[in-house]
């Protein structure tokens, strides 16, 4: 298995359906089952559990800024809890790695755009 984590709004997440075509075509290239998440679903927790084969990081089409700094606490809680399970970080998940392994969202009271992009 391979779990899709959507890095998004919780109110995108739910309004939009192009997670389906992406989680098809996951499932068609590396022949495994795909489970696709929000990033506030995909806890340490829950997918230790599931023992995925990797994890791929979705990119965002929010703004940082729109996101009160706390979403992205479990986000951070996943990356840093699972290290030996192979990642793939697409655009803004691919920034917020970075800031993770150099700040970590915990020590700020709102995420500002830059110089996150």
């Amino acid at each position: 298995m391979i779990i899709w984590v959507r890095v998004e709004t919780l109110a995108k997440y739910e309004a939009g359906n192009g997670d389906f075509n992406l989680k098809r075509k996951f499932e068609q290239v590396s022949g495994e089952p795909c489970l696709v998440l929000h990033m506030s679903q995909a806890t340490p927790e829950l997918v230790g559990e599931l023992k995925p084969r990797a994890l791929l990081l979705s990119g965002c089409g929010t703004w940082f800024r729109d996101f009160d700094v706390r979403d992205f606490y479990v986000f951070e809680d996943l990356v840093r809890a699972l290290p030996q399970i192979p990642a793939l970080a697409f655009c803004g998940s691919h920034q917020l790695l970075g800031f993770i392994y150099n700040h970590g969202f915990r020590k700020l009271k709102k995420v500002e755009d830059e110089p996150m992009r």
